[in-house]
């Protein structure tokens, strides 16, 4: 066992029978503690002595216990039960030691006894004898002289009076009852209490503690009242506010109290069906929702574009920026994509919300060459959920138009997608086309309308002829190249059509639409000079989505058109999936178009269109639909607080982002923050105080914010103790007392413990504080 310190309080009192042969008991108690500083707990043997001096070799008594509870280091021993303690053991000795040993060990260093057990000298006959009375009745107060014996016959008589008959009816203030010291002890109800500060109308200590006890019980306020709370909570404001994306609501606090408050906010992220990025669509119908601006200029770095159809934006909206048709002759840059959000809208300039990647240039239409670079933003689609049933087909708004300014591409952002049986998302011949009369080339990412008749192919754009001997041309290209034309008759080797070069790239760092197959027979042409709809490439399709399930029946595809007479098929387009779950149980394809038909026998057949490309990738950052608030910061009096708050209660994404310091880190799913201390946010003066959110991630949705404005009645501190040893000293006599501090915060949050278990100190019921109220 470890050796053993103790801190002995050694607090005593006495307990009595009725008459003074009866037994009579000490009550010790102490603290015990091992060489570690630690408390002890158990049952153990413990030895108690009383010592005529401190340094005394033998005992004067002495009484072994053989299981003395200990708990939490704290033990009380009543002394007197095994071995009595008699009157004369404190008549004759006027200043005992106490000593105590622990199991056989030495025993702990004596302690001087206190004076409560010396009431047994006034208990004894000796000792009241000898009492000093002051305040008694005695006999020169009734003009007796015992030097002289001199006295009238009234003082005789009362004397006799006094010493026969009615001495237990003086009334002797201040002086011991010996009725009283019979009990062992002075009962409260026996000992008179000067009322004059309390004014609590008692005569008694017993009669002041029943009545302080009714005070307290009564809540009282003043006059000696002890009031117990922990303020005035008060919900100063809760709003629900619908964002469209980078919206913002505001919080107004009025302040009236004095008092500095304590402020606490919670935050909540929903959605919303108030915008478009919250909308649950089912679609049974020819639909087409996206829209485009062609004369798209931006460059790589900075965050703003010029557009030539502002109209079409609007602030939060999700953005496909895409390079439709090269530069230089060569298609430089044609294919490169992002996705980007608005963020504001002056005239024809945008301003995004992130820099952009890649360079857009767009030199508008050129009949001459078309080979300056045409670009497009292509405004997003966006549904919690978008379902395709038996009839409904999605497609673009338009054809990619003839100096591919515009057109031909599908952006949806959801959560989820589903394509059932009779449904389809299609972009079938929306790509490059045939513009021009025969023998032409298709067009291509090169040039959109290429001029002049050329066996050679444009790019990914088939050959046409290059004589007028009706040779056909070839077909056009994107992820394999397109088949040159089959020269039947009339057409040498060197005069048929040759097929469109493949590009793009398995990662879909670009994502191309399908070239246009060369022209073949120049008869049997609509009114404006081309075959209708023959020879073109599929268009482009961009989905992102958390899920994305295409069933038994259902169809996406972006398929390139089968050639006019004698003309090549166009080459197939893109399907890029940006999806966390693909169930594909239907078609998902971008094929490449057949080659045109032979009229009346005589012409050669045209080239087969190239396949196209069909990605299957993970989401990219913003790709899918967020429509839970994103990025909320939090401002209080125009100060952005977020950071400082951060995030106290551990809550970590997809609630906070610990990279960005912001609330709503996904804006996929509802988030919460918990309680926000804003207390040390602002100077909570009186007046008008605001609390600002603002959505800088451009999902929208529905944002909650609860505030609540606290006043305690005094500062909340931490418990001043938390010993029966140290209580608290409460002083009712002067001014209203007001009991404070048991908790640290508003929340709850004791930062009392439950150290002390002695007997009358709380025991295991919970975290104790400890008030002392001196009479």
């Amino acid at each position: 066992m470890k050796n053993t310190l103790a801190t002995l309080l050694i607090t005593t009192w006495l307990l009595a029978g009725t008459a003074l042969a009866e037994d009579r008991h000490m009550v010790v108690e102490g603290l015990l503690k091992d060489d570690a500083g630690a408390v002890l707990e158990g049952d153990f043997q413990v030895t108690v002595s009383l010592y005529a001096a401190q340094d005394s070799a033998d005992a004067a008594w002495s009484e072994t216990l053989d299981a003395l509870a200990v708990k939490g280091g704290f033990f009380q021993a009543r002394l007197g039960m095994a071995n009595k303690l008699e009157a004369g053991l404190f008549q004759q000795n006027a200043g005992l030691w106490i000593g105590v040993a622990l199991e056989g060990q030495p025993e702990f260093p004596r302690t001087s006894l206190e004076t409560d057990p010396y009431a047994y000298r006034a208990m004894s006959a000796a000792s009241a004898d000898a009492l000093n009375c002051t305040g008694c009745v005695d006999q020169s107060h009734l003009g007796f002289s015992p030097a002289t014996g001199d006295a009238d016959g009234a003082a005789l008589n009362a004397i006799t009076a006094i010493n026969a008959d009615v001495a237990a009816d003086i009334q002797c203030t201040g002086c011991v009852d010996m009725t009283a010291l019979e009990v062992g002890v002075l009962a409260a109800g026996n000992i008179s209490f000067d009322d004059t500060v309390a004014a609590l109308g008692a005569e008694t200590v017993q009669s002041a503690l029943e009545k302080l006890k009714a005070l307290v019980d009564e809540g009282g306020g003043g006059n000696g009242d002890v009031v117990e709370g922990a303020g005035s909570v008060a919900l100063s404001q809760s709003n629900r506010w619908e964002l469209s994306p980078f919206g913002s609501g505001r919080n107004r606090i009025h302040l009236f109290n004095p008092t500095d408050p304590k402020v606490l906010m919670f935050l909540h992220g929903d959605s919303t069906s108030s915008y478009s990025t919250g909308n649950n669509l089912v679609v049974a119908y020819d639909f087409a929702p996206n829209q485009y601006s062609a004369g798209l200029n931006g460059q790589a770095g900075e965050a703003v574009i010029q557009v030539t159809n502002p109209s079409i934006f609007n602030v939060g909206a999700h953005v496909l920026l895409y390079q439709t048709v090269g530069t230089g002759g060569n298609g430089t840059g044609a294919g490169t994509w992002e996705i980007n959000a608005v963020k504001s809208i002056q005239g024809s300039t945008v301003e995004m919300v992130k820099p952009l990647v890649n360079n857009y240039v767009d030199k508008g239409e050129n009949a001459a060459g078309d080979n300056e670079g045409q670009a497009q933003a292509v405004i997003a689609a966006s549904y919690n959920n978008l379902e395709l049933v038996s009839g409904g087909h999605l497609k673009p708004s338009k054809s990619l138009t003839e100096y591919g300014d515009e057109g031909g591409i599908v952006y949806v952002r959801a959560q989820t997608v589903t394509v059932k049986a009779g449904g389809k998302i299609t972009a079938n011949g929306f790509g490059f086309d045939q513009y021009n009369d025969y023998k032409d080339r298709g067009g291509s990412e090169c040039h959109a309308r290429p001029t002049g008749d050329s066996a050679n192919n444009n790019c990914s754009g088939g050959g046409g002829t290059q004589n007028d001997n009706y040779c056909s041309g070839g077909g056009g290209a994107n992820k394999t190249a397109g088949a040159k034309s089959t020269n039947i008759v009339n057409c040498s080797s060197g005069n048929a059509g040759k097929g469109g070069t493949a590009k793009g790239d398995a990662e879909a760092n670009i994502l191309t639409l399908g070239g246009a197959g060369g022209n073949g027979y120049h008869y049997h042409q609509t009114s404006n000079g081309k075959p209708a709809d023959s020879g073109r490439g599929g268009g482009l399709i961009v989905i992102g989505a958390k899920t994305l399930k295409v069933e038994s029946g259902g169809l996406i595809s972006a398929n390139g058109i089968i050639g006019g007479y004698g003309g090549g098929g166009g080459g197939g387009g893109t399907v890029a999936l940006f999806v966390e779950n693909l169930i594909n149980e239907g078609t998902v394809e971008s094929k490449g178009g057949a080659a045109g038909p032979k009229y009346n026998g005589s012409e050669s057949l045209g080239g087969v269109g190239g396949e196209g490309w069909v990605h299957q990738l993970a989401p990219i950052t913003g790709i899918i639909n967020e429509s839970y608030p994103k990025g909320v910061k939090v401002l209080v009096d125009g100060a952005d607080v977020t950071a400082t708050l951060g995030d106290p209660n551990g809550k970590g994404s997809p609630h906070w982002s610990a990279e960005n310091k912001l609330w709503g880190d996904t804006g996929l799913v509802p988030w919460s923050s918990g309680p926000l201390d804003l207390t040390g946010a602002a100077n909570w003066t009186l007046g008008e105080h605001t609390i600002t959110l603002e959505e800088t991630g451009g999902a929208g949705g529905l944002l909650e914010s609860y505030v609540y404005v606290i006043y305690p009645f005094t500062e909340s501190t931490p418990p001043p103790n938390n010993s029966c040893g140290s209580p608290v000293l409460l002083d009712p006599n002067t001014e209203a007392v007001v009991i404070s501090g048991t908790t640290e915060d508003t929340m709850g949050k004791t930062l009392a413990t439950d150290d002390s278990k002695q007997a009358g100190c709380g025991g295991d019921s919970g975290p104790d504080v400890v008030y002392k109220i001196e009479l």
